[in-house]
């Protein structure tokens, strides 16, 4: 009977032992549980870093675009933080642009990156992508000269959502022949004002170039060099270049004008009617195409403008819904790829 009631005594102060290590146990499971389904549960936060001319309309539509599609029922709330475009942003590294955040103790889950020249901020870009891997990063607008990577090399590459650059110089090239074909010689004088120095950036023009060359062998261009997307700088160069083309009449040789960008392509359109209240001529009302679809230009073009014959229109809205869902993806996998995703463009032209 001792030994019976020592079992008894022991069993139950095994049971008196274990039932509070089970209930804590049990307790700690359920607030980890409960944490986790917080943590998930929270809104993530994304960070849109842009470059100095990042004030455009065109950033700005990409950037309300960016903040619809993150209200889509993905199964996860997101913020977008856009960044302040600073001059100081083409000399920074995205190393200094993402400590610039945690500095102001922002929780960073993703960065949109639209940088000004990512071939030359190649290492310093792949290098974050492969060494933050709990950051996504998503290039938007601009990406690596993919000509010059091999295989490996494009193996390492962020993300990227934008435009296909080839297939819009092709389109802007179409609208021009579209607007000057009756009546343009055998070779017509094409203004071409560039925005960026990055070789993605270039291909617009480069696919122009090539399209108009292959219905006017003898085309003649002038171009000028990369300013950055300005609408003012845009004016200022197309008004000092066609006052020195003109002649003494003030008769000017000038038949198109392809603006890299929307905004570039109303500079220009200033400037020409700024040229033509001076007194300057022209055999024909010189027509410009745009690139991006902005809102403005949208308007000059449907009122039957006299100057702007088109423009490319980037879709930016798509873009942004593709960035966001990529980006949503990538988040939740917590993968890293390289995954490369072009949206088509579209012409708009002007009503005949």
């Amino acid at each position: 009977m001792a030994f019976a009631a020592f079992g008894l005594t022991a069993a139950a102060l095994v049971i008196v032992l274990l039932v509070p290590a089970l209930l804590v146990s049990l307790l700690i499971n359920v607030v980890f549980l409960i944490s986790a389904r917080l943590e998930e549960e929270k809104p993530r936060q994304i960070a849109f870093l842009s470059p100095s001319s990042g004030g455009q309309p065109f950033y700005t539509a990409l950037l309300n675009g960016l903040v619809r599609s993150a209200s889509l029922a993905l199964g996860q709330d997101y913020i977008i933080l856009p960044s302040m475009p600073t001059t100081s942003f083409e000399s920074m590294s995205i190393w200094a642009l993402f400590a610039g955040l945690e500095d102001r103790q922002v929780d960073i889950d993703g960065i949109f990156f639209i940088p000004d020249d990512p071939d030359w901020h190649f290492e310093e870009i792949v290098g974050f992508h492969e060494e933050r891997g709990d950051v996504p990063l998503v290039l938007i607008d601009v990406y690596f000269n993919l000509a010059a990577c091999d295989a490996r090399t494009r193996a390492r590459l962020p993300s990227f959502v934008g435009g296909d650059e080839l297939a819009g110089g092709r389109i802007a090239g179409d609208i021009v022949i579209e607007a000057i074909g009756d009546y343009a010689p055998e070779q017509p004088m094409i203004m071409v004002i560039n925005g960026g120095a990055a070789p993605w950036e270039q291909q617009r023009a480069v696919a122009l170039r090539k399209r108009l060359e292959e219905q006017w062998s003898r085309v003649r261009f002038v171009e000028s060099p990369p300013i950055n997307y300005s609408r003012h700088e845009a004016f200022n160069y197309t008004y000092d270049q066609v006052k020195a083309m003109a002649d003494e009449s003030r008769s000017v040789d000038l038949h198109a004008v392809f603006a890299c960008n929307d905004d570039m392509a109303i500079g220009a359109r200033a400037a020409l009617t700024t040229l033509a209240n001076d007194g300057y001529t022209f055999p024909h009302t010189p027509q410009i195409v745009g690139y991006d679809g902005i809102s403005e230009i949208k308007e000059y073009i449907n009122a039957k403008d006299i100057y702007l014959a088109g423009t490319v229109d980037v879709k930016v809205e798509d873009q942004a819904r593709a960035a966001m869902l990529l980006m949503h993806r990538l988040v939740r996998s917590g993968e890293r790829r390289a995954e490369v995703q072009l949206i088509a463009p579209e012409p708009l032209r002007r009503p005949r």
